[in-house]
């Protein structure tokens, strides 16, 4: 568009006089520059990824207040906090910021929804460095065009662009806490499954000589047929607790995938992706009550004179505007309440997030004692259980033979109990660590 303007530029001192020839030359040579400093204004502000050329040399000076200087710092600012973002081990995601990118060239702990929330900031930060373009014509037959860019806009660009990725960074935060809240039970319980099925298993076995061996009794006439069978009945219900209790260590075996990655540090990661969205849209805020338009055009009267040409007609001008509320004590008061209260939503009694997840954990950590009791009950039990195995096995009375089978079964059955209860107990110190973030101490 700018190449065919310049060059009906050139054409029109041919159509002059031709003592008017060098003036309108001069004319046309500043016409020609203005037009193209135009034109590199929009280039440069289209095609700039982070504007930090353009924004440093046609930045304002920042406002007075501690905001406005947050909101307009500097190029070497922005590119040390990137650099200490990068190095900071709770960074999620270490990509380019680039929301055309296809799922398999992303982070792998990025996500569909912040593939998305990176989409939508790109439309936005796309419009934001593009300039805009202007023409106008009246009745009189007076037109003008013009290109005029608010400077400030790649500055709203590059935080919208900062913002997206603490959104993403929270997201991800409390998808994992959501996922540790609902996989923590299921894991626990699946890992004392686990174990007493396994206990049960090693000692098949075992069951199946009990069996033959009440079958053997009942043969040559040492136990009666209705005690035999409610001892093999009991000893069928011992067997089919270990298909039982592998099946439910499977099922949530699955479960337990969900829980993906490590959960040290996460309410730190949390509270710091809120922390930096509350500050992102302080410093967005801030920089929308500011305004730095830089405008260029040219007023063409009577259009249809294209002998009319003169530079007087090509202009410039800078605006600057400020919403003065943006620097009121009170909308700092406001911004300070509000990222406070957003920090203490996290931690609110019976609505908070992460005091959900302490009460949870406090109340895994209040069960370990009732299980530790329940244990010293089983291991009583299961002594009790041997003994009664042994005298029975040293009597020689028949009626003595069924409790001394019960008792051998007992003997299994309590293992398996007492496997189920260390597993659990030992599971417990791990999710008590999913649950507080924290390393054990």
């Amino acid at each position: 568009m700018w190449a065919v303007r310049r060059s009906s530029f050139r054409a029109v001192p041919l159509l002059m006089e031709p003592s008017k020839v060098q003036g309108a030359a001069t004319k046309q040579t500043f016409g020609t520059v203005l037009v193209a400093l135009i034109a590199g204004l929009s280039l440069s502000a289209c095609t700039s990824s982070g504007g930090n050329g353009l924004e440093t040399a046609l930045k304002p000076k920042p406002a007075d207040t501690k905001v406005e200087k947050a909101a307009l710092a500097p190029p070497k600012a922005a590119d040390a906090d990137k650099k200490k973002a990068g190095a900071s081990k709770t960074a999620v995601s270490t990509t380019e910021f680039d929301p055309l990118k296809r799922s398999n060239d992303l982070n792998p702990n990025d996500s569909a929804w912040c593939r998305y929330i990176k989409a939508q900031t790109g439309v936005d930060t796309t419009l934001l460095r593009s300039p805009t373009v202007s023409a106008q014509i009246n009745n009189d037959g007076d037109a003008g065009v013009s290109v005029g860019y608010d400077v400030l806009d790649l500055e709203r660009a590059r935080l919208k662009e900062k913002k997206a990725d603490a959104q993403c960074r929270r997201y991800l935060a409390v998808s994992q806490l959501s996922q540790v809240m609902f996989v923590s039970p299921q894991s626990l319980t699946r890992t004392g499954f686990l174990a007493r099925a396994n206990s049960l298993r090693r000692d098949m076995g075992n069951l199946n000589v009990i069996r033959n061996a009440i079958r053997n009794h009942v043969r040559v006439g040492n136990m009666t047929q209705p005690r035999a069978n409610g001892l093999l009945q009991y000893l069928n219900q011992v067997k089919s607790a270990e298909a039982q209790a592998r099946a439910e260590s499977v099922r949530r075996d699955s479960i337990d995938r969900v829980n993906a990655g490590g959960t040290l540090g996460l309410d730190k990661r949390l509270r710091q992706a809120e922390r930096d969205i509350q500050l992102l849209n302080r410093k967005l805020r801030s920089i929308d009550a500011l305004k730095f338009e830089v405008t260029a055009g040219y007023n063409q009267r009577e259009i249809q004179d294209l002998n009319s040409f003169d530079s007087d007609d090509l202009y410039g001008k800078v605006k600057v505007s400020y919403r003065l509320g943006a620097a009121s004590p009170k909308r700092h008061a406001y911004e300070d309440a509000a990222m406070q209260a957003r920090l203490e939503a996290l931690d609110e009694p019976r609505r908070g997030s992460l005091w959900r997840a302490g009460e949870l954990a406090d109340a895994y950590k209040r069960a370990t004692s009732a299980l530790i009791n329940q244990r010293n009950q089983l291991v009583v039990a299961l002594r009790e259980a041997r003994k009664n195995a042994r005298i029975f096995s040293r009597s020689f009375e028949v009626e003595l033979l069924g409790p001394k089978v019960r008792a051998q079964i007992d003997v299994i059955r309590l293992k398996a109990d007492i496997a189920a209860l260390d597993a659990t107990l030992k599971d417990l110190k791990r999710v008590d660590r999913n649950l507080r973030f924290k390393q054990p101490g």
